[in-house]
């Protein structure tokens, strides 16, 4: 059972605007996603927010009208850090989980395609982590087996999910693809707009 949990509570101080729900394309940086990720080969989506979360999960309802795959959970301790959400979205998942897609609400133009390769490897691998590559370098979303679930729990929310991935490095494999959208993000007004032109041309 694939468990996806997308990492939704932040404060988007950088960016300067609520980042979840800023638009890109005809939809908003979180409808892209979670439209991405339910249409993947998942079991489960785990939504964790955090920052104006009675906004964003009221839009969200609007939106997917409580599909049955989609399940919104709170971080209140979101201030915390990224940690703290994943282990949130840890614990709110189903216990039958056998890995953990770990997505972020930055990264709309992650697709499907991409989404599917990925869990299609873990299926296929013995592998404890599995991360997409371009070029040589890693990038986003990550599979997690579920085996390191009280890893990353115990983890201290001051230290990055990347303490628990370091420590099984020899257990990870790395998943060519022919796209630089895994490794782009959106922090600031820049990041958007130029990201937005990079994608439309």
């Amino acid at each position: 059972m694939i468990c996806a949990i997308l990492l939704a509570a932040g404060l988007s101080s950088r960016m300067g605007k609520l980042k979840q729900l800023l638009p890109f394309g005809d939809k908003t940086f979180i409808d892209n996603v979670i439209t991405n990720l339910l249409e993947a080969n998942i079991d489960e989506l785990i939504v964790v927010l955090g920052h104006q979360s009675q906004e964003i999960a009221s839009h969200l309802n609007s939106i997917f009208h409580y599909n049955e795959k989609l399940k919104l959970v709170i971080n209140r301790n979101y201030l915390l850090g990224m940690t703290s959400s994943v282990q949130t979205g840890i614990n709110a998942a189903n216990p039958k989980t056998t890995a953990f897609l770990i997505a972020l609400v930055d990264q709309p133009q992650i697709s499907t395609e991409i989404i599917n390769l990925l869990i299609s490897s873990y299926h296929q691998n013995n592998s404890l982590i599995i991360k997409p590559s371009y070029q040589g370098k890693s990038g986003h979303p990550i599979i997690i087996d579920a085996s390191l679930k009280e890893e990353i729990l115990k983890l201290p929310v001051e230290l990055g999910l990347n303490q628990v991935t370091k420590r099984h490095s020899s257990n990870t494999i790395l998943i060519e693809v022919n796209n630089k959208t895994i490794l782009l993000d959106f922090d600031t007004p820049e990041d958007y707009e130029r990201h937005k032109k990079d994608l439309q041309s």
